[in-house]
């Protein structure tokens, strides 16, 4: 039908690549990532994602809000990605580095709420939105540097980031 499932993922290094192979010899373009690809997962430790033609991190990827979660590092490609879903990250307490795409122009609400071992963030230039709840509850987080381009930041997006001392817009 077009489409796979990772039923469950027991490694801790993840790697979303631009082609997967099937074992008849069958090659697919990942052009997607489902909803919740990786809700809960405890065992993940880093995520890359490496497609050239994923241009959405979708909703609950990550999500962990009934676990604590094990996630550390995400890369994503410098590609097309324009948009990270709602909660894609929420609650990876884990989560200390995050890299973005240059491409990215919208962060969705509550993204990396409660994301409390993330301290710096550097937004890309073509970032536009930062959509309610983003960053709400990311404790650690002392610096934000911006775009001059942001044209929307909403409500509480930083709230709780109780150790931010600098914001950088230009």
């Amino acid at each position: 039908n077009g489409s796979a499932t990772v039923k469950s993922a027991t490694a801790e290094i993840v790697t979303i690549p631009d082609f997967i192979t099937t074992d008849s010899g069958n090659k697919y373009v990942v052009n997607a990532i489902a909803t919740g690809a990786f809700k809960g997962n405890k065992t993940v430790k880093e995520i890359r994602v490496l497609s050239d033609y994923i241009t959405k991190i979708p909703e609950n990827f990550v999500n962990n809000t009934y676990s604590n979660g094990s996630l550390e590092k995400v890369f994503i490609n410098f590609s097309n990605i324009t948009s990270i879903g709602a909660s894609a990250f929420s609650n990876c307490t884990a989560l200390a580095s995050v890299t973005l795409p240059s491409a990215l122009v919208t962060i969705e609400r509550y993204a990396f709420e409660n994301c409390m071992s993330l301290k710096t963030l550097t937004f890309p230039a073509k970032l536009e939105t930062i959509s309610e709840y983003a960053f709400r509850g990311c404790k650690n987080l002392t610096s934000i540097k911006l775009s001059n381009k942001v044209k929307t930041i909403g409500y509480e997006a930083f709230s709780g980031c109780e150790k931010l001392t600098s914001l950088d817009i230009g």
